[in-house]
């Protein structure tokens, strides 16, 4: 199935149209004529719900596939979107987090967007999570803590040699994952 791929330069107008006010247009331009899987049980898309809009999109950046898992817009701003870019893992993983390029990328845009580093925790696996504009009193801060009690507008999942939601004792597959999800706070 082809894919379409995106450049650097796409990937840095598909983040910050989600983070500025206005960017669905944008957006809406760069992602409609991309590739698409076409379900031969819903082939016209209409057992998805409004915020998968993307969710069948074949994308991919670099050697990450990227997942729009959920999309959402209030007007012409972005309200909610998750990203998930996946690979799988191969040597040197997991002696080294293959992943520090594309969240190195994901973090500069994401400060340069918020005007801060954001705060960053790390899992005991190797993985870390890095959030922007954080309401949450720094007693929530850790590893542990679900995204909506942080309070944070974006984050970034950082998860190297990861089996996903699957129990890792019962799979040998390991797949490398960033996930980006976004809540537009209300002003």
């Amino acid at each position: 199935m082809p894919k379409t791929a995106l450049t650097d330069n796409e990937l840095n107008q598909l983040i910050t149209s989600i983070l500025q006010e206005g960017g669905r247009p944008t957006i809406e331009n760069l992602l409609e004529h991309c590739h698409e899987y076409r379900s031969c049980v819903d082939p016209d898309n209409e057992y998805l719900q409004p915020y998968e809009k993307y969710f069948r999109k074949e994308i991919v950046f670099r050697d990450f596939d990227i997942h729009i898992r959920h999309f959402l817009c209030r007007g012409d701003s972005v309200s909610e979107a998750e990203i998930q870019f996946k690979r799988p893992s191969r040597f040197p993983s997991p002696l080294w987090n293959r992943n520090r390029g594309l969240v190195a990328k994901l973090q500069k845009l994401l400060r340069d967007g918020y005007s801060s580093p954001g705060i960053t925790v790390k899992h005991s696996d190797g993985g870390r999570q890095i959030h922007f504009s954080v309401s949450s009193n720094s007693l929530w801060w850790s590893a542990s803590t679900s995204f909506e009690q942080w309070e944070s507008e974006c984050a970034i999942y950082d998860e190297p040699f990861s089996s996903g939601l699957t129990d890792p004792g019962e799979t040998s597959i390991r797949n490398d994952f960033v996930l980006l999800r976004f809540r537009r706070k209300a002003d």
